[in-house]
């Protein structure tokens, strides 16, 4: 994730008394860690967000087969080993 606030400016938790980023000349700072980005996104208010994380909806699955595109649920997986312990017998 992306965020920009003031350039070389860094962002403090003062009740633990820890530095949690520091932004560079440009004012950006990049991190895929999520306690940070919890962090810059629930307090330090002021710091906008540049680019938001995409989260992959679809899984591929792999068949030895086939390939095919479905959501990840609880009853795609089990349709899947279905399939597969019946190609097995």
């Amino acid at each position: 994730m992306k965020f920009q606030y003031r350039p070389n400016t860094s962002i403090i938790d003062y009740n633990k008394l820890v530095k949690i980023c520091t932004f560079d000349e440009n004012g950006f700072y990049e991190t895929d860690n999520p306690k940070i980005i919890k962090y810059l996104t629930k307090k330090a208010r002021a710091v906008k967000v540049v680019e938001p994380v995409k989260k992959p909806t679809e899984k591929r699955f792999t068949n030895a087969k086939s390939v095919s595109l479905l959501p990840l649920t609880w009853a795609n997986c089990w349709l899947i080993i279905e399939q597969n312990t019946l190609k097995s017998r």
